[in-house]
């Protein structure tokens, strides 16, 4: 596991994990867990807290998307080799 805490930006406060777990079957699976607040506190919530919150959701599921489709199409393993020349 590696975590990323934001010091300064645009939430109240981040806290993003990322985790590696044995998916039993001799794969891993990626987890990742964020925890944020908005700024200005109830009223950034109940303001901007939804469209977040949606927007959020849409960039992680892009991202593991990619993710996947890198690792799948052996590019990872292939771009890791490369480098190790």
């Amino acid at each position: 596991m590696f975590a990323d805490r934001q010091e300064s930006g645009p939430f109240a406060s981040w806290y993003y994990r990322h985790r590696f777990l044995d998916d039993g079957q001799g794969g891993t699976l990626l987890r990742d867990e964020v925890e944020y607040a908005v700024p200005f506190g109830v009223f950034g919530q109940w303001l901007g807290g939804w469209l977040v919150r949606r927007k959020l959701e849409a960039m992680f599921a892009y991202r593991h998307e990619k993710t996947r489709s890198l690792i799948e199409s052996g590019e990872w393993t292939s771009a890791e080799s490369a480098s190790e020349r």
